[in-house]
């Protein structure tokens, strides 16, 4: 029989990897993180931790605990080591989220918070696909490697499998697994320029979206 709580201790111990790998490389000043993507993933997924044990996800919520407070605590590095970069897009998405919260606030279905706030989870990953796609060597992909196996992990060590306890990690999955490919292209295709970016012009460009 699978031990559900092993699978739940390894999915938080591979969050707290992850995290500290990502936090000494913003501390290096090697990556900088969005602080409206951290901000709302730390908030996001610490609702989706409560509705997944109000749903009776056992370990498989566990990992999400962890990821909630550590979300949070690189949301606080961001304020000094992170991307100062702020657009209009990444405003709307940071807006957007939290009015998507408003209304889990007011229903009483966990499926429907649930849903409301894993497209919050998922609006967050704008600021960092922007800023990625602009300065791809400014991310790291290592932590949402880890990530997506905590999130394989925390899956199997749910006590009960409904659309309730997988829809966030399965979309969180998916999510990482597009960021992670598409840093991994835009990094080859700036080949030889490691670490630049691409050209002021486009860069203002982009920034009016």
């Amino acid at each position: 029989m699978i031990n559900k709580a092993l699978l739940g201790q390894l999915s938080v111990v591979l969050v707290v990897a992850s995290l500290l790998h990502y936090a000494w490389f913003t501390l290096r000043r090697q990556i900088k993180p969005h602080l409206f993507t951290w901000v709302i993933w730390g908030l996001a997924v610490g609702i989706a931790a409560a509705g997944r044990h109000v749903e009776h996800a056992g370990p498989g919520a566990w990992n999400m605990v962890a990821m909630c407070l550590g979300c949070l605590a690189i949301a606080a590095l961001s304020l000094r080591y992170g991307e100062r970069d702020i657009t209009r897009g990444d405003m709307v998405a940071l807006l957007a989220c939290f009015a998507a919260m408003a209304l889990w606030y007011v229903t009483d279905n966990a499926l429907v918070a649930i849903v409301l706030v894993t497209a919050v989870d998922l609006g967050g990953y704008y600021p960092t696909v922007r800023k990625s796609w602009l300065r791809p060597h400014e991310e790291a992909t290592y932590n949402f490697v880890l990530s997506n196996i905590s999130h394989v992990l925390s899956l199997a060590a749910n006590e009960v499998h409904t659309l309730a306890t997988m829809l966030t990690p399965l979309c969180i999955l998916v999510a990482n697994t597009a960021l992670i490919g598409m840093i991994w292209w835009r990094r080859a295709r700036l080949g030889a320029r490691a670490g630049a970016s691409i050209s002021p012009a486009a860069t203002r460009a982009a920034n009016k979206s």
